[in-house]
């Protein structure tokens, strides 16, 4: 077959460094090439840059492209202001008891009702808006993830070197871009939660000074374990967590296993046990019993109850929803089967040698 002086389009795909377009090479052919003989077309644009490719240029484009870094520092004050307000609430309502209930002042119980209702409306707004942020930021970031992606797998050379199936092209594209665009609401749910507990111990110090409410103490000290709960509990969890994690464990560490629960898949199953049988949101937690010298399980609901004083995490699980949610759905099973691939024994090890210690 021959094209006799006709023009041919041919359609290559070019990668800038976020949004990869298509351009429109054309080259003339004389009537006697062949389609057989035709030179390959040349090779227009360029791959990601390697510092785009690394774990610190993937973040910042996820995180700080487009002007996101701003908009997630908003959203982190939201929450922020949101946790701030959720600790003024017990405060709050003791002066109404104090100032308008106990000295029957209308005037008084009105001005501080109206204080209150402002404290929630302020909390439900901010609540709201840095949710709504949040969604764009997660959204956009992980657009511009998959952009770069794409880019990369259609570029000629983008891929020089690492053949890729279908399949991983479309885990790469779709659930890893996902998820790591999803490091946005770790930042601003860590920032709030640490925003929250200084707020609740500043203002215990308020509330010793002015007496030392029971009612005021009781929802301050509970909203202080609960803050700092949620900062200790996931700084634990993602230490125990590697690329490189999974097998058993082994030492001291496989040893006190093997004494205090016959066996590591006797372990395993009073772990993965204690993980799906939780009612609502907690963890499951492996620790060691100062009284008792050895390790147990342990459910820990929400962020903060159910546990003893006396014990000491070595190995957590996050079984809040939103832990597992996006990947695995309500499949629970599935992702306490899987997370058993990355735990992380070295570090469990040395928590276990410190509570010893």
């Amino acid at each position: 077959m021959f094209f006799a002086g006709r023009t041919v389009t041919v359609y290559l795909p070019l990668h800038p460094p976020v949004r990869p377009t298509t351009s429109v090479v054309r080259q003339t052919y004389p009537a006697s090439h062949s389609v057989s003989a035709m030179p390959p077309p040349p090779l227009t644009g360029t791959p990601p840059t390697s510092a785009q490719t690394t774990t610190t240029g993937i973040l910042r484009t996820a995180l700080t492209s487009d002007g996101r870094a701003w908009r997630l520092v908003a959203c982190t004050l939201g929450l922020i202001v949101h946790s701030l307000g959720e600790a003024s609430v017990p405060l709050i309502i003791g002066l109404v008891i104090d100032r308008a209930v106990m000295t029957g002042d209308l005037a008084a119980l009105v001005t501080w009702l109206g204080v209150l209702g402002a404290s929630f409306l302020v909390m439900s707004v901010a609540y709201q808006r840095a949710m709504l942020g949040m969604v764009r930021v997660y959204g956009h970031g992980e657009h511009d993830l998959r952009q770069l992606a794409v880019g990369r797998v259609l570029h000629p050379r983008g891929t020089t070197g690492q053949r890729r199936s279908t399949g991983e092209v479309l885990s790469v594209t779709t659930n890893d871009t996902f998820q790591v665009a999803g490091v946005a609401w770790s930042i601003v749910q860590q920032g709030a939660t640490v925003a929250g507990a200084n707020a609740a111990l500043e203002a215990l110090e308020k509330a010793r000074e002015e007496g030392g409410n029971p009612d005021t103490i009781r929802a301050l000290s509970k909203n202080l374990a609960f803050n700092l709960g949620g900062h200790t509990n996931h700084s634990i969890f993602w230490k125990n967590l590697s690329p490189n994690g999974g097998g058993e464990p082994t030492g001291e560490l496989a040893e006190a296993i093997n004494r205090d629960f016959g066996s590591f898949e006797k372990f395993q199953a009073n772990f993965n046990g204690a993980a799906l049988g939780l009612q609502g949101s907690g963890w499951a937690v492996l620790g060691y019993d100062h009284i008792a010298g050895r390790l147990i399980v342990e459910q820990l609901t929400d962020q903060q109850g159910n546990t003893s004083v006396n014990f000491t995490p070595l190995l957590m699980l996050d079984m809040w929803e939103h832990a597992f949610y996006l990947q695995y759905k309500n499949v629970k099973a599935d992702y306490v089967k899987a997370v058993w691939n990355v735990f992380n024994w070295d570090d469990v090890a040395e928590r276990f040698a410190a509570a010893k210690a």
